[in-house]
């Protein structure tokens, strides 16, 4: 291309970008039509879900956490998870804690000896979908649901044999359960509750 040519073309192109900053084109400004929803906004599918404040929040306590498909050594991973990430408490079977992972909108099961229990600080966490939480069904009659895991606590409700209950945490023994009629957590002696058969 010649010396002409050359600065023809730059004053061309150079005219062509000024005209469209100056028009102010819409297609400068365009959003693509094929974007991910921000991480921030809750899906609609998520939208009934339990509010993730009522469940324990856990923090990786190591390096790198590997999340796994199922609660054993040799199930297929994915993460790894970071030091500092805070996840939610969903179950725990031997030494696994499964978790809702609130960034990837996706659970899991993790090894217990690399998160640790903390007080969260984000006050308003997106919703933990219903289907990822555990169902606990009453065994036996008239079980006493307490306000705290003790045994000379108030009852606050009396279940029956088959009454359901999404578990929300365990400790010493207890499970810390949703009453969704009452719309409040209670404590349940563990042996009184057996999980719901998975699906």
């Amino acid at each position: 291309m010649t010396r002409p040519l050359r600065v023809l073309y730059f004053w061309s192109v150079l005219l062509i970008l000024t005209s469209l900053l100056i028009l102010g084109c819409s297609a400068l400004n365009a959003t693509p039509k094929n974007t991910k929803p921000d991480l921030q906004e809750p899906l609609p599918e998520k939208q009934n879900g339990l509010p993730a404040d009522m469940l324990t929040s856990l923090e990786v306590v190591v390096d790198a956490c590997f999340v796994s498909l199922e609660p054993k050594r040799k199930s297929p991973t994915f993460g790894p998870l970071t030091r500092g990430e805070v996840v939610k408490w969903l179950d725990v079977r031997d030494n696994w804690i499964r978790v809702w992972i609130p960034r990837l909108r996706i659970s899991g099961w993790v090894l217990q000896s690399g998160m640790e229990e903390i007080q969260d600080a984000n006050v308003n966490p997106p919703p933990v979908p219903v289907n990822e939480l555990t169902t606990m069904i009453a065994v036996s009659e008239k079980i006493r649901v307490r306000s705290v895991p003790a045994t000379n606590s108030e009852v606050i409700l009396v279940a029956d044999k088959g009454d359901a209950f999404f578990l929300l945490g365990e400790r010493e023994g207890w499970c810390r359960v949703w009453l969704p009629e009452q719309k409040r957590t209670g404590w349940i002696f563990g042996k009184s509750l057996v999980r719901k058969a998975e699906k």
